[in-house]
């Protein structure tokens, strides 16, 4: 698309394509930014004539206050594990080549004192770390795991999600780590109910943030697994410097997540 118009007033925005025709053989993606972050708001409708009263609250709790809750204060440790689509697909709009700048930046931005392991997926899956679920991110393990990506291909044959992420799941987040698991795919996979299903059993103990990658993946998966483990998703279309979005994914999986949450108040403190 290379000319569209804009035209709004304060109910709507109507955007139009600037060419007579268009073929809409990929993503049309609209970035839609707030001009102001939303504000807490606290609304009480007045009693009617049989006595009942209505109370509307919204808040956006921030890092300080979910840290509060959840218990976690300094100590909380992540382990990270990157699960990455090799599968022959990812060779079309060098879709590999997206997902391999994105996992050496990551490589560089993790914190201190963190765990992580990568698993290369097609119609088998390979791990970097055999011998147990995460390993401790130091300068030995990091190197090793560079120089994986660095020789990384689109060599895996089909599209297989469901067995890595099961190998995954039989293995418990290490003792004291909340899981945060990065995924990096076209989404080109047949049975999703299965690997849906899957995830939302594993959302109790891990959160997926997943990647969309090249000009039409599956939407409808990389929305659904994040949606599904209270992660975040994203898409990046081909040509794309991946900064961006790696590090908005890992600013969001740094957070604490609170699950099983309970508002309580005292009602006779209302006048």
């Amino acid at each position: 698309i290379r000319s569209m118009s804009i035209w709004g007033n304060n109910d709507y925005y109507e955007v139009s394509l600037g060419q007579q025709s268009t073929h809409l053989d990929r993503d049309i993606i609209l970035e839609i930014q707030l001009s102001e972050t939303r504000t807490n708001t606290i609304l009480a409708v007045e009693k009617n004539q049989n006595g009942q009263l209505a109370i509307m609250t919204s808040f956006t709790p921030n890092e300080a206050d979910c840290k509060k809750v959840s218990g976690t204060g300094d100590s909380y440790t992540n382990e990270f594990v990157f699960v990455v689509d090799c599968s022959g697909s990812m060779r079309d709009e060098n879709k590999i080549g997206l997902a391999r700048q994105a996992m050496l930046l990551f490589l560089k931005s993790l914190p201190v004192n963190c765990r992580f392991n990568i698993i290369r997926f097609g119609s088998t899956y390979r791990t970097l770390f055999e011998n147990e679920a995460t390993a401790i991110y130091n300068e030995k393990n990091v190197n090793e795991a560079q120089q994986l990506i660095k020789d990384m291909n689109a060599d895996l044959g089909g599209t297989e999600l469901l067995s890595p992420l099961q190998q995954l799941h039989s293995k418990t987040p290490t003792l004291g780590c909340s899981r945060q698991i990065f995924l990096l795919t076209d989404g080109e996979i047949s049975n999703v109910t299965a690997v849906m299903d899957l995830c939302r059993s594993m959302s109790t103990s891990s959160r997926i943030f997943s990647f969309g990658l090249g000009a039409s993946p599956s939407r409808s998966l990389i929305k659904g697994l994040a949606r599904t483990t209270n992660g975040r998703f994203v898409f990046i279309p081909p040509n794309t410097q991946v900064d961006v979005y790696v590090a908005e994914q890992l600013e969001k999986a740094l957070q604490p997540c609170i699950t099983n949450m309970q508002v309580k108040w005292n009602l006779d403190c209302i006048q």
